[in-house]
């Protein structure tokens, strides 16, 4: 009987020894490993061999990942692993994962391409770049080169026809874009570098051909923008390194319209480039005061030149240079049949309709010309970079009708301004722990500009009413120099995949006249309660 009960009591030991065994070893053998892996553009990776290994190197399990990039290893118990990824067209590369009782580990990896190819770099390169400029409070609309080219007229359209497909941008007889009933007062920006302010007022002759993508940046701003805040339009360049090649085109319709334009793009070693140029002539250069399609003395000759090349230093730093050119020629659209307001001795002294209104021939010289030589790179995978020098020079040039001028407006006159713009600006974004982004910097320019009229007008009395019939000359001649300053701190945050908040602060300065300065703070939130829906909030 004791022996019996003996036999019983060691059975019942073993049967819980053998249990807890049991539930000890499902307890440790419940956790998982589970990743993506991706290439250095962020694009998941199928077929990649992947190994886990203990602490102690030795292999537990081999898998491959998915069409997605996707792979999972189950069946692990508490403690540090290590996934190895291996496929021939990439660098080994591996991460480490830590795997608690009955928990998950996340692991991403990023494979380096084996031979980085050109096109790799300048993707890598141009999507980094994205990070120093952030859209936080804002609306953006987006324009691909896919939709420009759907418009009607396509890449033989000007940018600001397309800008015109936007909600609340409307446009004057001038050729000034007005959106959200700010006049005027856009910033343009090239790859990230802001251009400095335009005094251009009919030339609107740079095509949409050499543009990638190009985004309407509205609203409350993030601390990265300044001094011209009625919207932003950020471009994107095109580049050899995406496609070779070229085209010449002829586009051509009513009222005399002819429109040649070439394109042409390619790499060679490191070296990558893009040109296009285009001439415009029609007779509707600038919107007429007389009704329907035809314009009294409306022709306009217009040119443009838009050239990028970039060199890369190494996988992580490039150079380039970007160069535009704009040229145009306006004459002044006439009215028909207005009566004459002064007399002039030896024209209209004698028979009052002598002159007609549509006889007037003014005219309008636009030029333009900018440079960019940009430097951006990366500092591992959290900080981007890029510092630009760029200059800029335009001229105006308007030609009255001394004749036409004085009789119907009392004044005719030569006007000459010019504006030659240096500058520098510099940008960082470091990416935090915790979702966050750190934006930090500058721009400093320098503005040397004249503006010359030399008017002829008639004698008036105190009661304005004119006394002669002989004009006189009258000297208006000005010179100034415009310093600008300006630098910004912010931080973006992105607690979920629904909120994107973003605060910051900046700082401006001008120095012309007067010297005048502020100080902002800027916040701005992004909810996306549902797809496509978002919230925009802004200070």
């Amino acid at each position: 009987m004791r022996r019996l009960l003996f036999l019983k009591a060691i059975s019942a030991v073993l049967f819980l020894f053998w249990g807890t065994a049991a539930i000890a070893a499902t307890a440790n053998g419940s956790g998982s490993v589970e990743g993506i892996v991706k290439d250095a553009l962020g694009r998941p990776l199928a077929a990649v061999a992947l190994e886990l290994k203990a602490g102690d190197g030795k292999v537990l399990a081999r898998t491959t990942t998915d069409t997605k990039g996707h792979f999972i290893f189950r069946g692990l118990g508490p403690g540090n692993y290590q996934v190895g990824a291996r496929n021939p067209k990439f660098k080994p590369a591996a991460a480490m994962a830590l795997v608690a009782a009955g928990s998950t580990g996340g692991v991403a990896i990023t494979m380096e391409a084996a031979e980085l190819t050109l096109p790799v770099v300048l993707q890598r390169l141009d999507t980094v770049r994205t990070r120093l400029s952030p859209t936080t409070g804002g609306s953006s609309y987006h324009f691909s080169q896919q939709a420009i080219q759907n418009l009607p007229g396509g890449n033989n359209n000007q940018i600001t026809q397309v800008l015109l497909q936007a909600p609340s941008v409307a446009q004057d007889s001038f050729g000034d874009l007005h959106i959200r009933g700010e006049h005027a007062n856009i910033q343009y920006r090239i790859d990230g570098v802001q251009l400095p302010s335009n005094i251009g007022f009919f030339l609107q002759t740079q095509s949409p051909r050499f543009v990638r993508s190009m985004d309407l940046l509205t609203g409350a701003l993030p601390a990265e923008f300044g001094f011209q805040t009625a919207a932003v339009v950020d471009i994107k360049t095109r580049t050899g390194g995406y496609e070779n090649g070229g085209d010449i085109e002829f586009y051509g319709g009513q009222r005399n319209t002819l429109q040649p334009s070439f394109e042409v793009g390619g790499t060679r070693g490191k070296l990558s480039y893009f040109a296009t140029g285009q001439f415009l002539n029609n007779d509707r250069g600038i919107e007429p005061p007389t009704p329907g399609p035809s314009a009294f003395h409306g022709n306009t000759k217009q040119g443009s030149f838009f050239g990028y090349a970039s060199y890369v230093i190494n996988p992580n730093t490039r150079v380039s240079l970007i160069s535009g050119t704009g040229l145009g020629q306006f004459n002044i659209p006439t009215a028909c049949c207005v009566p004459p307001s002064f007399t002039l001795a030896g024209v209209n002294d004698v028979n009052p309709n002598a002159f007609s209104s549509k006889m007037v021939q003014e005219s309008q010289v636009e030029q333009n010309y900018y440079n960019i030589i940009s430097l951006q790179g990366t500092v591992g995978s959290n900080i981007t970079w890029q510092v630009a020098p760029f200059s800029r020079y335009e001229t105006i040039k308007f030609n009255p009708d001394k004749m036409g001028d004085l009789i119907f407006t009392g004044v005719a006159t030569n006007i000459f301004r010019s504006s030659f713009v240096n500058g520098l600006q510099g940008d960082m974004s470091y990416e935090l722990p915790h979702n966050n982004t750190a934006r930090a910097g500058f721009y400093f320019s320098g503005e040397s500009g004249q503006l010359d009229n030399h008017a002829l007008t008639f004698p008036a009395d105190e009661m304005g009413n004119q006394t002669s019939t002989t004009p006189i000359v009258v000297k208006a001649n000005q010179h100034f120099t415009t310093w600008l300053y300006d630098g910004y701190v912010q931080d973006e945050w992105r607690p979920n995949e629904q909120w994107t908040i973003n605060g910051g602060l900046r700082f401006d300065l001008i120095d012309d006249v007067r010297r005048s300065n502020a100080l902002m703070p800027r916040f701005g939130a992004v909810y996306i309660p549902w797809k496509p829906t978002t919230l925009h909030a802004g200070y």
